[in-house]
């Protein structure tokens, strides 16, 4: 501890509870979480004390989620690389998305072994596109550090004057009165005053509690943590993973672009099948992307690569199952999309999107099933960033 002491920074030592301890299999445990605040510039994350109870044959895994008003977030002493995001894999892999990360993450820590993932650039309102879960909500924000913030905001823009009434409102409002005591008119008129500064106060409250969400992402172990990562506000902002297929072959794009006013990256994978839907009619709409076909029978849901500290890393050979070639990995195309004539295809949760042919209009469901972005378990921190440089830091132990 003697690096981080000498250096200003304190120690903070927390006792186990045995009855908050979650068991998830043999010999597994997962810790509740620990938050605490600081005002302090807090660049620097200690990730090597993690090291004092690492296996000399197993990695460990270190996410970073950081929210920000403003920008996204990087790692500045080591490289920040971005998965291959959008690419076609084969269709057994829709159930597999953790099996097949791991796989894809261990191929690009054999050619970059100091390689973070940036995982994630969104805004908190939204969750990628297509959405593999619900965005954050009002609450998981001021659970996550949102609430040390409100402590900052002056008490005239927490509770600023609702908007005064229309006329309608006002008319509505009198209605309700009709046939009530004196007393009950001004114990209703209270509780109508009481309602609207509510709604006035939570809505800037919503309005404030806004943030980019960066994911950091890091398999280490001692020989390749050799210095604490250090965070800093990222240059520009990043879109990819977000476009759908387009055209007879499924074409889509699987860049990752720099720049632009707002971040819309992800890290997602496309799954394809066949339709066996017949077109009945003279001009059919054909590729056009839109939702699964009816004729589709499994699950209709976004597969996200979860827990995968538990995930195996060998099962899968993404020499075998990738469909788009990953050429700074070494990786070709291995099966080709089969081309079934002229079927739409869906990505899940994504509308009809690409050129509309004319005709009669008929157009029919086609042969994809969407992608993930990707969740995940282990060592997390979470990094907040307010005007005035204020840090919230929380720290989740799995």
């Amino acid at each position: 501890l003697a690096l981080y002491t000498q250096g200003g920074q304190k120690v903070l030592v927390a006792e186990v509870d045995p009855h908050r301890v979650e068991l998830l299999g043999a010999e597994r445990a997962q810790l509740s979480a620990i938050q605490f605040w600081t005002e302090t510039e807090f660049t620097t994350i200690p990730a090597r004390l993690g090291l004092i109870n690492a296996s000399p044959k197993d990695k460990q895994e270190l996410f970073l989620y950081l929210f920000d008003p403003e920008q996204r977030y990087e790692v500045k002493n080591y490289e920040n690389v971005f998965p291959p995001t959008n690419i076609k894999v084969d269709f057994k892999m829709k159930e597999r998305v953790g099996e097949f990360y791991n796989a894809i993450y261990d191929r690009i820590l054999k050619q970059k072994p100091r390689a973070f993932l940036n995982e994630f650039a969104w805004w908190s309102e939204g969750c990628g596109q297509p959405c593999p879960t619900p965005a954050l909500e009002l609450h998981e924000l001021l659970s996550l550090g949102g609430d040390v913030f409100e402590q900052y905001v002056p008490e005239e823009e927490k509770n600023p004057k609702p908007p005064d009434l229309t006329k309608e409102e006002e008319d509505e409002f009198k209605a309700t009165l009709e046939g009530k005591t004196p007393k009950e008119k001004r114990e209703a008129k209270k509780t109508f005053e009481e309602e609207r500064q509510t709604v006035a106060s939570r809505k800037v409250l919503v309005e404030r509690q806004k943030y980019n969400v960066t994911r950091l992402h890091y398999r280490y172990d001692a020989k390749t943590l050799t210095d604490d990562p250090k965070i800093g506000p990222a240059p520009d902002a990043l879109v990819g993973g977000i476009w759908v297929p387009e055209g007879s072959d499924g074409h889509v794009s699987t860049e990752v672009k720099h720049g632009g006013k707002a971040n819309r990256y992800q890290v997602r994978f496309n799954n394809f099948h066949p339709s066996i839907v017949v077109a009945k009619c003279d001009t059919p709409q054909k590729w056009r992307w839109g939702k699964a076909p009816r004729t589709y029978r499994g699950l209709r849901k976004i597969w996200i690569a979860d827990d995968l500290t538990r995930k195996s890393r060998t099962q899968i050979n993404p020499a075998e199952v990738v469909q788009t070639a990953i050429p700074w990995l070494g990786l070709k195309a291995a099966l080709p999309v089969v081309d079934d004539g002229g079927a739409d295809a869906a990505v899940d949760g994504g509308g009809a999107t690409g050129k509309k042919g004319g005709g009669c209009g008929c157009q029919f469901p086609g042969r994809t099933r969407g992608g993930a972005w990707l969740g995940g378990l282990g060592l997390a921190w979470v990094v907040w960033r307010r005007p005035r440089r204020r840090r919230i830091l929380r720290l989740r132990s799995r």
